[in-house]
């Protein structure tokens, strides 16, 4: 997430960074992504970008939260009660496939790319924490793996069979994995959005 250097900035500098960000991993395979080159769009230098963000992984996340995620993120934290962790996952989906021809359309794809080609596994280095089951992040992600992991405690289990917070962490990932076929097959062109609902919706029902 940002420095609070960043949170200080004009919304007008902002704006012109995230922007800058934004075109980048939409066009650019995570691997390939230039810091150099968003600092210099953003009419900041290198040096300046690190004052603002830790690194590119920590800018990525901002942006997924930011662009993708945050109507999700308002939504899960205004539920008191517990809830049905497939409505979620469904409530999710439906909101992927209406991103198709909105601005967002070229960044989901991009990031589904990201995950589909396993670019995202060079973030990983040496200094990792293992979750479960082989599955590790990066030390700068730790954060995040907190609040998710935090998260999936609000979510009623008695109809599963297995309800750890380490088994719901696997669904979670299986129920992505899901998405991202379907939802990348869609935005491709190989299927309708009737398609893609009824075979995501065949194997989770």
């Amino acid at each position: 997430m940002p420095t609070e250097a960043f949170n200080q900035l004009k919304e007008g500098k902002k704006k012109k960074l995230i922007d800058a960000a934004v075109l980048e991993f939409s066009t650019t395979p995570y691997e390939k992504v230039s810091v150099f080159k968003i600092a210099q769009s953003a009419g900041i230098s290198r040096s300046g970008f690190y004052y603002y963000f830790k690194n590119k992984a920590d800018l990525y996340a901002y942006i997924y939260f930011v662009r993708i995620q945050k109507e999700f993120s308002d939504y899960m934290n205004s539920i008191k009660e517990k809830y049905d962790i497939f409505k979620v996952f469904d409530a999710r989906f439906e909101y992927y496939l209406s991103i198709k021809g909105t601005e967002n359309e070229p960044l989901v794809k991009q990031m589904l790319q990201n995950i589909k080609s396993f670019d995202l596994i060079k973030i990983f280095n040496e200094k990792t924490v293992s979750l479960f089951n082989g599955l590790q992040i990066n030390n700068e992600m730790c954060d995040s793996v907190t609040k998710m992991s935090a998260f999936f405690d609000n979510f009623n289990t008695e109809n599963l069979a297995a309800s750890s917070r380490e088994d719901m962490l696997m669904l979670a990932m299986l129920i992505n994995m899901l998405t991202i076929k379907y939802i990348s097959a869609y935005f491709d062109g190989k299927i309708t959005m009737q398609q893609a609902t009824d075979e995501y919706k065949k194997h989770i029902n």
